[in-house]
């Protein structure tokens, strides 16, 4: 249940101006013989027979006030957006990366300004994102937007994308599979009550593992191919070519999300990946190229 103080401004002053009028109410009410009035049930007591006009008009004022206040509260509701953001960098035996940790907070604080109720955690295992994931579908359940943004190494092998967590081995290929996350599994957190799902994946900077085997020769990741409906999901780099961890304090990937979705008070999830895409071709000069997979049924702003 919302309280007044989580309402949003429209809510809170419906709210006060109900209090308001019971107020009035109950005072106008005591000069007509009226003695009690209760704005919360509709009680009345020694209310006359033939109560004076302006106790019809001032009930309609205030159903049309509860109306307006079940309305924007609802909408408030049907808006609810979950993100998880994960952000690993201090890897113990692949190599460590300089920016992966504040890309994830950079992130965080992105959607958590836009609106996203926020999960956030760095340099987990792999039982850490187990529980983060399933974390993540329990609170996402019947969110209007639910997004996962990863931020670390990862890799394809034999076309399939894993996500590589900060204990994952990397003493030879079978190992470094087996110890990392299939992104299978990032897909399966999405909850089926989300209406739209965004993932978005900042791990393909450099290779993690380089003993032999024909599978990790290839960099980067592979398209998904997924058939998850009304899942977007936009990779920091082609598919089968490395995103840069940046010269800065953060990537590129990560600064173009943060410029895309605050340069204006409301943008349309769509426009904002191709925003994303041009804002990170351009700062790299054309060497890393955002990828967008997947289809959108309806628009979100």
């Amino acid at each position: 249940m919302l309280s007044r103080q989580t309402l949003p401004p429209e809510a809170k002053s419906i709210s006060l101006l109900w209090d308001g009028l019971g107020f009035f109410l109950a005072r106008k009410g005591r000069q007509h013989g009226i003695e009690h009035w209760d704005t919360r049930t509709f009680h009345q007591t020694h209310l006359p027979q033939n109560p004076p006009r302006w106790v019809s008009r001032m009930m309609r004022v205030l159903f049309a006030l509860v109306f307006a206040l079940s309305f924007t509260v609802s909408s408030v509701a049907a808006q609810h957006r979950v993100a998880l953001i994960i952000g690993n960098a201090a890897y113990e035996t692949a190599g460590a990366l300089d920016n992966a940790g504040r890309d994830a907070a950079l992130a965080e604080a992105v959607f958590r300004s836009v609106g996203y109720e926020t999960l956030f955690a760095q340099d987990l295992d792999g039982p850490g994102m187990a529980r983060q994931l399933a974390a993540f579908k329990i609170a996402a359940d019947g969110a209007e937007v639910a997004a996962i943004y990863f931020a670390g190494h990862g890799f394809q092998d034999r076309g399939r994308n894993y996500l590589m967590p900060v204990d994952a081995s990397v003493s030879s290929q079978d190992a470094v599979v087996a110890t990392s996350l299939p992104v299978e599994e990032l897909l399966a957190a999405f909850p089926d009550t989300a209406t739209t799902k965004l993932l978005m994946l900042d791990a393909c900077r450099d290779a993690p593992f380089s003993g032999p085997g024909e599978g990790l020769t290839t960099p980067g990741l592979a398209r998904l191919n997924h058939k998850v409906a009304d899942l977007m999901v936009l990779y920091a780099a082609q598919p089968d070519h490395v995103a840069f961890d940046g010269p800065g304090q953060n990537g590129p990937f990560v600064r173009a999300m943060a410029a895309a979705l605050t340069s204006r008070d409301s943008v349309f999830l769509s426009d904002a990946l191709v925003e994303i895409t041009d804002r990170v071709k351009g700062a790299t000069l054309g060497q890393q190229i955002p990828y967008i997979e997947g289809t959108l049924s309806r628009h979100v702003a």
